[in-house]
């Protein structure tokens, strides 16, 4: 994956991983799952910084938002 880090925001415009989890929904309590591997994505995101993201409940048909924040990590390691 090839992409520039400017001042904190990935220069991707859909930018997905695989990642899946589920969030419980506030209205009804089920859970809500949020998938960001094929459908879902992050539009241009800023590392260290909260975003709001939009999450759809099935159960009762509600629209609510969750915050997550994208950190990224480096590791240098020996090369032999």
């Amino acid at each position: 994956m090839n992409f520039k880090v400017n001042t904190g925001m990935l220069d991707i415009k859909r930018f997905r991983f695989p990642l899946t989890f589920t969030c419980m929904c506030p209205k009804c309590k089920s859970g809500a799952s949020v998938g960001f591997e094929m459908v879902d994505y992050l539009s241009y995101p800023e590392l260290g910084k909260n975003i709001e993201y939009p999450v759809y409940c099935e159960e009762c048909d509600d629209h609510f938002e969750i915050n997550i924040k994208l950190e990224l990590h480096i590791e240098v390691t020996d090369s032999k």
